[in-house]
């Protein structure tokens, strides 16, 4: 049987596709392009860093002794540049609306938060 540990990072995946999904349509309700394309695209780019940085470090830990540390340094600094480039042009040229691309971008927050306070109460996770 399969540790639950093991499947962490699919239900991450899964949920916070769930959880951008469900943003997205409550997005809807402010009747405005600016909300709804600021949350999509932040969720967007949310748990599209979150799936690089998982690439990355399973690729760092999978190779740690083959490859220098350095490059994997240059991978996890051009994955910042490229994100902070993505806000860059969503926010400026775009016109999207700042709040509603923040929450957009909480999209992995919220899902961790969420799956680290239902292990507390399941009883998963011992806090001293």
């Amino acid at each position: 049987m399969q540790d639950p540990d093991d499947l962490l990072p699919e239900v991450l995946c899964r949920r916070s596709w769930m959880l951008w999904f469900g943003l997205t349509l409550i997005s809807l309700l402010w009747q405005s392009k600016a909300v709804f394309f600021g949350v999509a695209a932040g969720g967007l780019v949310s748990i599209g860093g979150f799936y690089w940085l998982r690439w990355t470090l399973g690729r760092l830990l999978a190779e740690a002794a083959k490859q220098k540390p350095s490059t994997h340094l240059y991978s996890l600094l051009l994955r910042l540049l490229v994100l902070a480039v993505l806000l860059f042009l969503l926010i400026g040229p775009a016109q999207l609306s700042t709040p509603a691309l923040a929450v957009g971008l909480s999209v992995v927050v919220f899902n961790i938060l969420g799956l680290a306070l239902e292990r507390i109460i399941k009883g998963r996770i011992c806090i001293s």
